[in-house]
């Protein structure tokens, strides 16, 4: 622990703490009168979650000394719009705001809720006419490299096309083509690593598309043999190995031929079976 002797004036300063590679902001007051200095941490939406286009969203927020706000929405640095054609601009402050969400274009699909200077995290305006997916969960964590995608059916759509990479819009996880599934499986690499989904729905000829992101969990075990670049003969016996970093019960063996296949041994009796490593 390291000691800040720290000098008052007669005003509200801000201060900053480094600690590694962050610095905190540390609000240094000292009025006399022991007011608070005006404060508002937004609530809801949550970073990451789903906002529809043409829905009503329930903006909410907690606040101190603070009666009246001006409520709006940005793509990123340098921007700022008002919501309800300015609407939204110095009205009381009752801790919540409920817009009906219209960004005015679906290219930007990101956006952060601003109220009085304060900004949530980004969160994700889709289109209700595109398909949402549900599985999984975005900003989730996945624990097992075979990942099963699911997604809901949007009106009107004639066909769906899933990407799956460790960049916006990329792929070399793998992809859907186009289909008129609502679901598909993919293995993924398991490095503990943000992976990119991009889901997209042709309607009426055009494609409307919903990015999100999830991470892969580290990995809970490591195959140590056979190794890769090894041989395997058809029809020999061979000694799978494995290391686990954490308490695993049971495991379920299998192969797979590349992204979007997986196959059970043995007539599926490497299913579900006890860890033996």
């Amino acid at each position: 622990m390291r000691t800040l002797n720290v000098f008052k004036p007669a005003f509200v300063s801000v201060i900053y703490f480094y600690l590694g590679l962050f610095a905190f902001p540390y609000l240094a007051q000292a009025q006399s009168t022991g007011t608070a200095a005006p404060s508002i941490i937004i609530t809801s939406p949550k970073a990451g979650t789903n906002i529809v286009l043409g829905e009503i969203c329930h903006i909410t927020w907690t606040s101190q000394n603070v009666s009246t706000v001006d409520v709006g929405y940005s793509f990123g640095p340098g921007s700022l719009n008002w919501m309800d054609n300015n609407a939204s601009v110095n009205i009381p402050n009752k801790g919540y705001y409920d817009w009906k969400v219209n960004i005015g274009n679906t290219t930007n699909t990101k956006i952060m809720i601003y109220v009085n200077g304060s900004y949530s995290g980004y969160v994700n305006v889709v289109d209700p006419a595109s398909a949402i997916l549900q599985s999984p969960a975005p900003n989730s964590s996945v624990t097992t490299p075979m990942v099963s995608f699911s997604w809901t059916p949007a009106t009107g759509a004639t066909g769906y096309s899933l990407k799956v990479g460790s960049t916006a819009n990329g792929d070399e996880y793998g992809s859907s083509g186009q289909t008129t599934s609502t679901s598909t499986s993919l293995i993924i690499p398991q490095n503990g690593q943000k992976v990119y989904v991009t889901l997209s729905t042709l309607v009426k000829g055009v494609w409307k598309v919903n990015q999100y992101t999830f991470k892969m969990a580290t990995p809970m075990i490591t195959i140590t043999s056979p190794r890769a670049g090894s041989n395997l003969v058809p029809g020999q016996t061979y000694h799978i190995t494995w290391t686990n970093s954490k308490n695993i019960n049971v495991v379920t063996l299998g192969y797979s031929f590349g992204p979007g296949s997986l196959n059970w041994m043995d007539n599926n009796a490497s299913v579900n079976i006890p860890n033996k490593g």
